[in-house]
């Protein structure tokens, strides 16, 4: 069986120069999560339905629809440089993204808007999603409803840590605040994991376009075991700084004082509450920044 030719792939995945095992996490509608040893992070096999973002490989619908009805979760396979196969599942095709379109997802810099522009782009987010109706503990950072009384005082204790330690650069407070919110939360990326992604990626974003480039801090040894393995892909993410389109396209327009409706309705789009919870997280800490 010929293998099939990706449509793109994400310019993260150059990093990875040596052959490892794998094995099919879990199999959904428009992604396949895939374990490979060695990675801090999963891998993913897309649909083309899915917003393209760090870590995937994008396939043709048919080819996603045949991987996805061949390859149940605890699949075994290989991966090899720009290459994935399958030697214990006859039928599922390999799969090939060596000299195929690369996209990166890294902030892309530029110089930031006009602060009274940023500014004002916050407080429309802001008043658009105080509008939208969602029940996450997250929304404790924006004084409304939501969540489990529990999650919710935990996150308004902990938060606060988590943002002063990005704006000091305290390694050991951020890891204090990591403590006490990895795998805070329901669902498969809990709230915590969340508001952890969202605040690192606005910092990259933030420090970039400021000019800096910033290397996010490392976690602490044992820390990300307190989470699922998509919770722990979502921290890795943020620590580099790397987002799916609609989060990248929305911190773009905030910071450059250019609000577009679509953008916020398209990122909390994503998971349940979890596009709801970066949204919040984002504008949470370049509140803090700008005002």
């Amino acid at each position: 069986m010929r293998p099939v030719e990706a449509l793109w792939y994400a310019a993260d995945l150059d990093g990875y120069r040596f052959d490892a095992v794998l094995r099919v996490l879990s199999v959904h509608e428009q992604v396949i999560n895939i374990e490979v040893s060695g990675w801090p992070h999963l891998l993913m096999l897309a649909a083309p339905t899915l917003p393209r973002g760090p870590a995937v490989v994008g396939l043709p619908a048919a080819a996603y629809k045949s991987c996805r009805a061949k390859l149940p979760p605890g699949a075994a396979g290989r991966f090899s440089p720009g290459a994935i196969c399958w030697p214990g599942t006859g039928e599922a095709p390999a799969i090939n993204w060596r000299g195929r379109p690369v996209l990166s997802f890294t902030p892309p810099g530029g110089p930031a808007g006009r602060v009274q522009d940023i500014k004002s782009t916050l407080r429309r987010y802001r008043q658009l999603l105080d509008r939208a109706g969602f029940d996450s503990a997250g929304a404790v950072l924006l004084e409304r409803p939501g969540g489990e009384p529990y999650f919710r005082q935990a996150i308004q204790s902990a938060y606060p840590i988590l943002v002063h330690s990005l704006l000091d650069n305290n390694e050991q407070e951020f890891n204090e605040a990591c403590r006490k919110l990895i795998g805070l939360g329901r669902g498969a990326t809990p709230t915590g994991d969340d508001l952890i992604y969202g605040s690192l990626t606005a910092y990259h974003f933030y420090r970039r376009v400021s000019g800096d480039a910033w290397a996010g801090p490392r976690y602490a040894d044992g820390v990300l075991q307190h989470t699922s393995p998509l919770g722990r892909h979502l921290l890795e993410m943020g620590r580099k700084g790397l987002t799916p389109e609609p989060l990248r396209d929305f911190l773009n327009s905030i910071l450059r004082g250019s609000y577009k409706e679509e953008l916020l309705e398209k990122l909390t789009q994503i998971g349940s509450t979890t596009g709801f919870d970066i949204t919040i997280a984002v504008l949470s800490l370049l509140n803090r920044i700008y005002f």
